[in-house]
Formats: structure tokens, sequence, C-alpha cells
């Protein structure tokens, strides 16, 4: 469900007169706001979403959601024996190394 949001979110570009704004600066969205938590998403380059819920009082995640995404790429894309999920189902990644790393950083930003 939120893959579709975020998909349309990223047609929608705000209209400032007099400004030019450029559709590809259109990220989606970053963060969904509810009374009990937050919902954070993080985009590479490539297209990869991280996802993360928070406490309502967590203002900000994405450099949090970054050092995953460079653990992700450190320990899983790098990995040769590491098959991709092909069908874009989300397939849970199944990596010991990045396993163990995912829980030393949510430890670090979590004490």
């Amino acid at each position: 469900m939120f893959h579709g949001m975020h998909a349309i979110s990223k047609e929608f570009a705000p209209q400032v007169p007099g400004l030019s704004v450029d559709p590809n600066d259109c990220g989606g969205i970053e963060v969904i706001e509810a009374d009990g938590f937050k919902f954070f998403c993080f985009e590479s380059a490539t297209g990869i979403k991280f996802l993360c819920s928070t406490e309502p009082s967590v203002h900000n995640a994405t450099n949090f959601l970054e050092s995953v995404y460079i653990l992700y790429s450190d320990y899983v894309l790098k990995n040769p024996f590491y098959e991709v999920d092909q069908f874009g189902i989300g397939q849970p990644i199944r990596v010991d190394r990045f396993d163990i790393k995912l829980d030393s950083l949510i430890k670090e930003w979590n004490p």
C-alpha cells in the first residue's frame, strides 16, 4: 500500500508562481505522522526504499535510514552469493553479516 502512495506522491509537484520546479526533485513521501508513531521512508538513487517506524518524538530518521542503506550496499549487494529479489515482492534479506551489522546500528541509535 505504501509503495502506491509513494509512487503517486512523486507525481505531485507544488506550483509556486514565479518559481520553476523540476518534477524530478519531488522524492515522494518521506514521513507520515500519526498519533502513536511516525513512519519514515528513504529511497535510494536506484529506487530501493528503506522504511522504519519510530516514536512520535523522533524528529528525523533520514540519517539512520541512510546508514542502513550503506550497510545494505556493503553487505548485501556486494555479496556474490546473494540473489536480489527478482520478483519485487519484498523477500527477507538473508545475509548473516548484514543482520549482525544492522543489529549493531539499531543498538547504536537506540541505546
